[in-house]
């Protein structure tokens, strides 16, 4: 029995191992197709992403990363990169995944729409004289012409809620009312 463990199974399960490793290890491609018109935009705002495409084609961009990172995470974390850079449309639609590749390659069709600027955020008419509003960090000029920033306006409807709350309004709601967007992102 010692023999049959020492020159068969251990090599079997040794070999099995590392063929198990070899499959983890392996690595998956992402293909990005999009319009030639932003593919100037693409690459400028791609630079610091990582990881860095492996392939430039002009109107098609190669990612290549590990299996062990989902494709939902790496899409993702994509499009929160262009958000974070006010392309606040960004989506990825048509995703084709093959069956049976080495490397495996998912074809995908990137969107990226305009980088989207504030031309004007007010308050709405029944709180043009409200001093909280200030207090809470609300400034016209500090968004005026400035790029769209989700995350910025999460904040500053959070800190006028609570503004609002601690003011005498318990049941108060913030919300963005008559967004106008036209098409080359320009916010108001």
């Amino acid at each position: 029995m010692s023999n049959f463990v020492t020159k068969i199974l251990v090599p079997t399960l040794f070999a099995y191992g590392l063929s198990t490793f070899a499959l983890s290890a392996q690595t998956m491609n992402f293909r990005f197709a999009f319009d030639p018109s932003e593919q100037t935009v693409f690459w400028k705002n791609i630079q610091d992403f990582k990881p860095h495409p492996v392939e430039n084609q002009g109107d098609t961009a190669t990612f290549q990363i590990s299996s062990a990172v989902s494709r939902d995470s790496f899409c993702f974390r994509l499009l929160a990169h262009f958000r974070q850079r006010s392309f606040l449309l960004v989506s990825i639609d048509s995703i084709q995944s093959p069956i049976t590749s080495s490397p495996i390659t998912n074809h995908q069709s990137l969107t990226i729409g305009p980088s989207m600027r504030w031309v004007s955020l007010r308050a709405g008419s029944g709180f043009k004289n409200e001093n909280w509003l200030s207090s809470a960090g609300f400034r016209e000029k500090k968004f005026t012409g400035k790029p769209v920033r989700h995350e910025a306006v999460l904040k500053l409807e959070q800190s006028v809620l609570e503004q609002a709350e601690n003011n005498g309004y318990p049941f108060a709601a913030v919300w963005l009312d008559s967004v106008v967007v036209d098409s080359g992102g320009a916010v108001s």
